[in-house]
């Protein structure tokens, strides 16, 4: 720059009328060249002042003390973190926190950033270069998990082990379990509480922690819910409970919460198609992510079964109306015995085979002297007189003033069951023959009018769930940020609120899903939810560590991003170079 300013500029030639004259102004100009240039020196002076600047905010300078230090910051990502205070949400706050952390680093300091919830991640390795850690800052974003900050601790004590200056800074809402957090080593610990400070542990926050669904056993085309809502408010609310079954609402229910309570709602005799499950509650509160759950209706078990009759519809008919029933008919001519040991059960319409099969059978007009129970005649219009109604078989059946032109008279063995008599003489009786559950009718259903009742179908279902005995199996339900095992024979593909390639080994995969709501693959449906009475509560504490307090909850408005000296330097010099534009054209320096 110096050289650039003494630099003699090349003279433009000019023809002239008397060249004697003009050489004595030539000679004059070159022998004070160099005092007239020091005769601007502040010029000089300026522009060497401002390179100065902007080299030495290249550099970064930082004022204090600069030692080599190794640095790891924990930031919380669990799901209180996405608590909204002030108009923004605790992880902003974070954000914020991190970029001020970020501005106070000195140039030789390795830092690292981790997020965690149940586990950690580290956004960056240690590094020194800030715009790779401004651009891991910008990445922080909640999850719907709950938190656990001991494997994250743990993480940091590896990485400052050996450290001769370690710093640990956590940042968090206070709503941590800090009681199973082990010793730390001997490094500098710092904390930025990022709540808003409280008097007490209540919070404007009302969740859902609890929502299950099951079907009934006896009637697994109805199903019954359990719903836990809490309150963390300081004041009574009022709320409504919004179940919808695919989009479907089934159930709408107002709750009077009392001030830091729970009510525990059971909500029964639900029926509806679909699988997918959602319970909501309205009004707006601090934390919109547990105000929503979710569950899968367990799947009803099909059922093959092997109707072995002539040209009975009313039969065919009824057992065509549960969906979970798969049928198919043949004839008593084309009936083989050791095929229908491949069904779930067989039903045997107005024909008795000579053997009983070893399946679970139904017989409707069972007669010697095939049938498994023991016969005693017949009698001519029975009147159905005493029933076994607690018996599941003959649940919301009504077998009064059934009218029946003929039946059989069973005669119950041990361990049989007479389900339904007439004036003692049992018409209806079921029990284990062959290894296997049996009932039997001692008249067919075209000796009757019970197909042209209600009855007739709801008999048949009942008949069926309670030979086959199929258990209802539980859905995949899962919590958040806990790591799960199910059932799966092959890789799956998992969509929904986030999307996850899950591998499966030995009939067993393993996952772990950071956000509530449904996730769906191929065959399977997945409910995740956060139902977590503690991360909902969203109190914040003072964060303790072993016995030692690091930090108490701070106000967030002093969190803003302190300007580094770089930037003071750079400012400078820009006001410098507007200062020596000024004096250009002021001419004080031309």
């Amino acid at each position: 720059m110096v050289a650039l300013y003494l630099l003699r500029p090349q003279r433009r030639r000019v023809d002239v009328p008397y060249a004697r004259l003009w050489g004595l102004v030539v000679r004059e100009a070159r022998s004070s060249a160099i005092a007239r240039k020091l005769r601007r020196w502040e010029s000089l002076l300026l522009q060497l002042l401002i390179a100065g600047l902007l080299l030495l905010a290249i550099a970064e300078p930082r004022l204090g003390e600069h030692r080599a230090r190794r640095h790891v910051i924990l930031v919380d990502v669990s799901a209180s973190m996405q608590a909204q205070e002030g108009g923004e949400t605790r992880i902003e706050r974070a954000r914020t926190a991190v970029q001020h952390l970020l501005d106070g680093l000195s140039p030789d300091e390795e830092t690292s950033i981790v997020a965690f919830d149940t586990e950690p991640r580290a956004l960056c390795a240690l590094t020194r270069d800030d715009a790779e850690l401004r651009a891991a800052a910008a990445k922080l974003v909640a999850v719907d998990a709950p938190d656990d900050p001991v494997p994250a601790l743990r993480l940091a004590a590896d990485v400052l082990r050996g450290a001769e200056h370690g710093r640990l800074t956590l940042v968090t809402d206070g709503a941590l379990d800090l009681s199973h957090a082990g010793p730390l080593p001997d490094v500098e610990l710092r904390a930025v509480n990022v709540a808003t400070p409280s008097t007490d542990d209540h919070s404007d926050n009302i969740a859902i922690t609890g929502f299950s669904v099951r079907r009934y056993p006896a009637n697994p085309s109805a199903y019954e819910i359990l719903v836990e809502v809490r309150s963390y408010a300081s004041v009574a609310r009022k709320v409504t409970l919004t179940v919808t079954q695919e989009g479907e609402t089934v159930e709408v229910t107002p709750l009077d919460l009392p001030a830091g309570g729970r009510i525990l709602r059971r909500l029964s005799d639900l029926a509806g198609e679909g699988r997918r499950l959602e319970a909501s509650i309205d009004g707006h509160d601090a934390l919109p992510l547990d105000d929503r759950a979710y569950a899968l209706l367990p799947e009803r078990p099909r059922t093959r079964v092997l109707l072995v009759g002539s040209g009975d519809l009313y039969t065919e008919g009824a057992l065509l109306l549960d969906r979970a029933v798969d049928v198919e008919r043949v004839a008593p001519a084309s009936y083989d015995a050791s095929k229908a040991t491949t069904y779930d059960a067989a039903v045997f319409a107005g024909w008795t085979p000579p053997e009983a099969p070893h399946v679970p059978s139904l017989y409707l007009g069972c007669e010697a002297p095939g049938c498994p129970f023991a016969t005693r005649g017949s009698m001519d219009a029975p009147i159905v007189t005493e029933t076994r109604k607690d018996d599941p078989v003959l649940r919301w059946v009504a077998l009064k003033d059934l009218n029946v032109s003929r039946s059989s008279i069973f005669t119950a063995g041990a361990g049989d069951t007479n389900l339904a008599s007439s004036l003692g003489r049992s018409l209806l009786v079921s029990g284990t023959k062959n290894g296997v559950r049996t009932i039997a009718l001692g008249f067919a259903p075209q000796a009757s009018d019970l197909p042209l009742r209600v009855a007739f179908p709801v008999l048949l279902v009942n008949s069926l769930r309670w030979l086959t005995g199929h258990a209802v199996e539980s859905p995949d339900d899962v919590r958040t940020g806990r790591r799960t095992r199910i059932s799966a024979q092959r890789d799956l593909d998992l969509t929904g609120p986030e999307h996850l390639h899950v591998r499966a080994h030995d009939g067993v995969a393993e996952l772990t899903l950071r956000h509530v709501g449904f996730y769906t693959s191929a065959d399977r449906v997945i409910a995740a939810n956060l139902a977590d009475a503690r991360e909902s509560s969203l109190a914040s504490h003072p964060i303790v560590i072993g016995k030692q307090t690091i930090s108490a909850p701070s106000a967030t408005q002093r969190l803003s991003p302190r300007a580094a000296l770089w930037r003071w330097l750079a400012g400078l010099a820009l006001l410098l170079i507007a200062l020596e534009w000024w004096t250009f054209h002021r001419r004080h320096t031309v």
